[in-house]
């Protein structure tokens, strides 16, 4: 949407903004410059036509000649010129530009009809009839390049650096948990078995010394069955020694809970006395 729209009365500056247009038409071509000047009541297609030109520029001039704003069809709300800049004006996609011709002073907004009183907040261009159009076409067109002219985006943030490759070290963590469910299952269900082992040995040791005891003072039959209970100690603790080296830990309980039996059964054999 590059077009420009001249808006003005005819019989307040006519002459003017056609030669305002004629000179924008030579620059942008005739196809870039529309005019308007009806002094017409606003009828329904007016008020289309009237719309779209507005709509689709991407710049309109209100050309304010001395008796603009004392024009009473300013204050009619059928009026095609107040139409026009008002929908410039709430347009966001359209620059609206003042331009003063014919001496005219610069509107009190006051006296403007409550929709147009922002109008002369805006940059206001001065053209003059005489020596001095070109000069001040010069500026106006300065003004139209700038109002054509794209808003500049916001500055992007630079991009952020892609995170370098981390080495994705093994997980030990669900090893550990495998192992121990492994040494769970062959243990029992019992993760202290050295615990056990040791009080089982203790166990075996503590009555290989009561069964030592009582054959020493037991007679002789009672000595010599104590010595093959020793014998048979030897041989289950040979045996228990290596199902642990085997690291069969099962095997090894089970002798252990062997040899205490066996000295229990043997103690009871035994006199208590001399």
């Amino acid at each position: 949407m590059s077009r420009i729209f001249v808006v003005y009365r005819q019989s307040d500056s006519g002459a003017t903004a056609r030669q305002i247009a004629d000179r924008l038409a030579a620059t942008y071509g005739p196809t870039a410059v529309m005019t308007s000047f009806q002094d017409a009541p606003l009828d329904v297609n007016l008020q289309q036509e009237t719309y779209r030109m507005t709509t689709t520029s991407a710049v309109v001039l209100a050309v304010i000649g001395p008796t603009w704003a004392n024009d009473p069809r300013l204050h009619r709300p059928d009026d095609v010129v107040r139409y026009a800049l008002e929908t410039a004006l709430m347009n966001p996609h359209t620059r609206l530009i003042p331009v003063l011709v014919g001496g005219a002073m610069v509107p009190n907004p006051q006296l403007l009809p409550p929709g147009l009183q922002t109008l002369t907040a805006r940059g206001v261009v001065s053209v003059r009839t005489d020596a001095f159009f070109e000069q001040d076409m010069q500026a106006l067109m300065a003004a139209v390049r700038q109002a054509m002219r794209p808003a500049p985006q916001a500055a992007q943030p630079p991009p952020r650096p892609a995170p370098s490759p981390r080495r994705v070290e093994p997980l030990q963590e669900p090893i550990r948990v495998v192992q121990r469910e492994i040494v769970r299952k062959e243990t029992g269900g019992c993760l202290n078995w050295p615990f056990k082992v040791v009080v089982g040995i203790l166990g075996f040791l503590g009555s290989l010394v009561g069964v030592i005891v009582r054959t020493m003072l037991a007679s002789v039959v009672s000595f010599i069955m104590g010595i093959v209970l020793i014998a048979l100690s030897l041989a289950l603790a040979f045996l228990f020694a290596q199902a642990l080296l085997a690291t069969n830990l099962d095997v090894g309980l089970a002798l252990a809970q062997v040899a205490q039996q066996i000295s229990t059964f043997v103690q009871s054999l035994l006199p208590t006395g001399s």
